[in-house]
Parts: C-alpha cells; sequence; structure tokens
C-alpha cells in the first residue's frame, strides 16, 4: 500500500473512531407554572423561556438574593413603624428587627451603598442578556400545557428559566421571574426540572 493511500486509510480510521466515540445528547424536561390566584392556583406559564448554558450564573443568583433582602427590609421597616405606632407586643417588633438584621447582612455583602448596587445590577443585566442571545445557548419555549423539552450534549449546565405569568419590579426580572437550576446532563438520560412561579 502506497504512502498516499495509508494516509486516507488513518484518517479515515480516526474519523470513525471519533464518531463512535461522541456521546449522544441527553434530554432536559420540565413543567413550569406560575401562581394566579389563592382561586385558581397554579397555571402553565405557557411562553415562559428556557436558556440552558453553560456560563457562570451565580452573579445572576447573588443579585436576585440582594433584591429579595432589599425588598424585605423595606416592607419590613414599614411594618415595624405601624406596629410601633400600634403598640404591637414587644416579639413582633423584635423579630422584625432580627429580620431586618439578618436580610441587611445579604445586602451589604452585594453592595456597601446604593450607587454600588446599580452598578452591579447593570452588570448583571449585562450577562443575563448575554446569555439569552448567545449562539451557544440552547434554548426553548415553554408549550401551551407548560412542558418543555429540549436534547443537548452531555454535561454541566445552569438551566435560567423566564417567567411569563410573573413579573418583579427589578431591571432583571421587569420582563418575568428569574429561577436558575444547575443540572448534569447525561447521554440517553432524561433530566427534569419542575418550576412554580410564586407571587
Amino acid at each position: 500500500m502506497n504512502p498516499k493511500m495509508k494516509r486516507i486509510l488513518l484518517i479515515s480510521m480516526i474519523a470513525l473512531m471519533a464518531i463512535s466515540c461522541k456521546q449522544e445528547p441527553g434530554t432536559v424536561t420540565g413543567v413550569v407554572s406560575f401562581f394566579f390566584n389563592k382561586y385558581q392556583g397554579y397555571k402553565p406559564d405557557i411562553g415562559a423561556k428556557v436558556y440552558v448554558t453553560l456560563e457562570d450564573c451565580n452573579s445572576i443568583n447573588d443579585y436576585l438574593h440582594a433584591y429579595e433582602a432589599k425588598t424585605t427590609i423595606e416592607l419590613d421597616k414599614y411594618y415595624l413603624e405601624e406596629f410601633k405606632s400600634y403598640g404591637e407586643n414587644k416579639q413582633t417588633i423584635d423579630d422584625l428587627k432580627k429580620t431586618i438584621s439578618t436580610e441587611q447582612e445579604v445586602l451589604n455583602s452585594y453592595a456597601k451603598d446604593t450607587t454600588t448596587f446599580e452598578q452591579n445590577e447593570e452588570k448583571t443585566y449585562n450577562i443575563l442578556n448575554r446569555i439569552t442571545i448567545n449562539k451557544n445557548t440552547y434554548k426553548t419555549t415553554v408549550d401551551g400545557v407548560g412542558n418543555f423539552t429540549i436534547d443537548i450534549p452531555p454535561g454541566k449546565y445552569n438551566v435560567l428559566i423566564i417567567s411569563v405569568g410573573r413579573t418583579k419590579v427589578n431591571l432583571l426580572e421587569v420582563g418575568g421571574q428569574i429561577i436558575i437550576n444547575s443540572i448534569e446532563v447525561k447521554s440517553k438520560e432524561k433530566t427534569n426540572i419542575d418550576v412554580k412561579f410564586e407571587v
């Protein structure tokens, strides 16, 4: 066999080995719903967006926790003043103060002041936007009964689900509440994620 034929045969064998070693994809499925009201309960979150990414989502999670802490502090401070004016019992007031202190620690660890919070918020928004438009992000939409299914290569991923039925008044979630799950997808196996968006 001449050298040229040997080279062609070797390349063909390598290509066949690569194909045979390639792992088949796994499947990510889930049911997404949102709380509608106390009479009708949860409804399918039709049209919710699902993004599966290799990118680190810690900064998004940190922001969501910090925003939740900020909201809790503002609300509890209002209740604290109301309860004081109505002469509410000491235990209730002390519990509110404790909650405010705990949430303040969460907020302070994220941002030392309002300016820093807003700067971090903008950076995090840009990260979220990059993930949602990135061509390497796997994307799908929740169907008419609240289900989604997507096939992706094996690996460790972050799954971002953005609601249609529920929103919040912050920069990241004004278009829909966000829930993030970390998963490991295995070849030819199904990974299930069920999500419920609350009020």
